[in-house]
Order: C-alpha cells, then sequence, then structure tokens
C-alpha cells in the first residue's frame, strides 16, 4: 500500500523523487564512511597498544640483562663454570624478567672470560584476549681486564706490598685489599 502511494507521488512529482533518492544514496555512503573511519581507528587503537606493550617487554628483557650483568660482576660468581640463572621470572612492572648467564670460551684469550646473557622479558597484560608479548636478547661482555691498572700486585699469599718514597706509578692500581706504606711524620714527602 505505501508502495503503490509512493509511485504515484513519484508519477506526480518526479523532482521530488529524485531528491528523496539522492538524500538516501548520500546517507548510505555517509554512513559507509563513517563505519571505515570507525574500523581504522580501532585498529590504529590495537596498533598502538601493541607497540606499547612490544616496546615495554623490550624495556624488560634490557632490565634483564642488566641485572644478570651486575649480578655477575658483584656478586662473585666469576668462577662458577656452570649457567647462572639470574633473575628467574622476577616480576616488575605488569611484566616478568629472566635472565641466564653462560660462560663462553674465547678462543684468542684462555685467560679472559666471555660470558653471554640470554635475557628475556614478557609483558603479561593480555591484548584483547590475546597472549602476552615477549622480546629476547642476547648480550656479551668480558671481565675487566687487569691492564687498565698503572700497578697490580698480587699478594694473594698473604704477603704485604710496600711503598715508600721512591715508588712513583700513575694510574690506578690493585693489591688485592693489602697495602702497607711506610711513612714517617718527619719524612719530606
Amino acid at each position: 500500500m505505501i508502495m503503490k502511494e509512493a509511485k504515484e507521488a513519484f508519477k506526480k512529482d518526479k523532482v521530488r523523487g529524485y531528491v528523496f533518492l539522492l538524500a538516501m544514496v548520500t546517507m548510505v555512503i555517509l554512513s559507509l564512511l563513517g563505519l571505515a573511519s570507525i574500523r581504522a581507528a580501532s585498529a590504529s587503537l590495537i596498533q598502538a597498544n601493541k607497540g606499547y606493550l612490544s616496546a615495554q617487554s623490550l624495556a624488560l628483557a634490557e632490565g634483564a640483562l642488566d641485572l644478570a650483568e651486575a649480578h655477575h660482576r658483584f656478586q662473585n660468581t666469576k668462577n662458577i663454570l656452570t649457567d647462572v640463572l639470574y633473575p628467574v621470572n622476577l616480576s616488575l612492572g605488569g611484566g616478568i624478567l629472566n635472565a641466564r648467564l653462560v660462560h663462553v670460551s674465547n678462543p684468542y684469550n684462555p685467560v679472559a672470560k666471555n660470558h653471554r646473557v640470554y635475557a628475556t622479558g614478557k609483558d603479561t597484560q593480555a591484548l584483547r584476549g590475546g597472549s602476552a608479548i615477549e622480546r629476547k636478547i642476547v648480550g656479551e661482555f668480558v671481565d675487566q681486564s687487569f691492564s687498565v691498572y698503572g700497578y697490580f700486585e698480587d699478594t694473594g699469599l698473604g704477603n704485604n706490598w710496600w711503598v715508600s718514597d721512591i715508588s712513583h706509578f700513575d694510574g690506578p692500581f690493585h693489591t688485592n685489599n693489602k697495602l702497607q706504606i711506610s711513612w714517617s711524620s718527619a719524612a719530606a714527602h
């Protein structure tokens, strides 16, 4: 019934029918453009969130690498030849840190010790039902050489190192915590 009336109205005034048709087509086009822009904005937000979580996972992996190196340098694990796990599943800022320190032989210098760290950072925040993002870093470092010292004395056998007014050296020195200085208040130097 309504269709019949619309046909009759269209026959009577054809201009009004074309304007109505043009308005309907314009509304459909604008609606489709609106839906497309909403989808693009939604995809952009998801991508930005994923990028943020990926960067956070990378920062967690870098933190694990730094912690493993600091643990090695300051916790006296230099003589341990097995793998060192530190930190192990440390939770920090919505993520988990892991690191495994492996001692690697140096073919060019058997005395120097190379170390390789396999560090993992995992962001545990789920992405719209997705899994956590994990980033891995492999880093290497070498123990500091004694060549940086101006003078090196190994007094680990209980001997003392005596410094007098004729001793002279430039730069840092190493003595394994045993140092005695021959000094007199009457001395000129």
